[in-house]
């Protein structure tokens, strides 16, 4: 094997050149640990990628700042880069994002490129791993921005030059157009529900909420008087959080059938006070019984 080596403040940088391809620089350095000194290896990209000494230093500089400062954090799999992320930056977002994202970090990210390291995971290969996913477009556009979101994260601690996702190619289009509802059809639906899962279809299908803004509604937001829905929180997998957007927080129009509806809905509900949830799960089987007898 054959390369020129350079030494500076910490760790060393040299080009390695491969049996097939082209050649590639390698930035090593030594970490303590608590089992001893050991020594680590970071793949910065091609010589292609990067021409000239000069900017496969620039590329290395985050990995010597880093071992200069005797850090031993820097994530050098995606496996180490996911706990990073999912430690410090994902308990900021939503409960519902969080949720999305830890689901598809540990059922089709980790699974698959958890002990690749960052330098070896290629736009390319990716795109072609997608592919070949038994998912509809949207979930695999989800997991890919997911992929990304980790990446950048890489690029925002300067632990990465660039993000290997960004030219990741992956539609979100439907293959099949989704069921929708004729009026008539939803009438025979609603005909055959009882409250309160009648009164939820009935306002979703009125007014397009997500089910966690419908779930997350008290009877407070429901002003009788003006006709509106006032929307203030959502709930998803009993986790009371912030609306999804800004948009959706602007009140929603209540006509008369609607009304009409949650009006028969909290005369039926033992908890109908203005700070009780309108769709409260009941406490006891008298209670759910007593529902059941009132829609009958």
């Amino acid at each position: 094997m054959r390369f020129t080596r350079q030494r500076y403040q910490s760790g060393s940088l040299f080009k390695e050149r491969r049996r097939t391809g082209p050649a590639v620089w390698v930035f090593r350095w030594r970490e303590d640990t608590p089992a001893g000194r050991v020594n680590r290896k970071a793949i910065l990209g091609t010589a292609e990628e990067y021409p000239t000494r000069s900017a496969a230093l620039k590329a290395a500089e985050p990995l010597r700042r880093n071992a200069s400062a005797g850090n031993p954090a820097v994530p050098v799999t995606v496996r180490q880069l996911v706990k990073h992320y999912t430690d410090n930056e994902l308990p900021s977002k939503a409960h519902s994002t969080q949720r999305t994202v830890e689901t598809s970090l540990n059922v089709w990210v980790v699974p698959r490129w958890g002990d690749f390291r960052l330098s070896d995971v290629r736009t390319v290969d990716v795109e072609s791993w997608l592919r070949g996913l038994s998912l509809a477009n949207a979930t695999k556009a989800k997991v890919r921005n997911v992929i990304h979101a980790i990446f950048a994260h890489a690029c925002r601690h300067e632990w990465l030059m660039r993000n290997p996702i960004s030219l990741v190619r992956q539609s979100a289009k439907r293959t099949k157009t989704p069921d929708v509802l004729e009026a008539e059809e939803l009438k025979r639906l609603l005909a055959e529900l009882q409250n309160p899962a009648r009164a939820v279809v009935f306002l979703t299908a009125a007014t397009g909420l997500r089910i966690s803004e419908a779930l997350g509604l008290k009877w407070s937001d429901v002003d009788f008087s003006s006709t509106a829905i006032n929307l203030n929180r959502a709930v998803v997998h009993q986790h009371v959080g912030e609306m999804k957007t800004e948009m959706s927080q602007k009140p929603v129009p209540m006509d008369g059938a609607l009304a009409a509806v949650l009006d028969y809905w909290r005369a039926q509900t033992w908890y109908r006070q203005q700070e009780d949830w309108v769709f409260a799960k009941p406490k006891d089987a008298r209670q759910a019984t007593v529902l059941a007898g009132d829609t009958a």
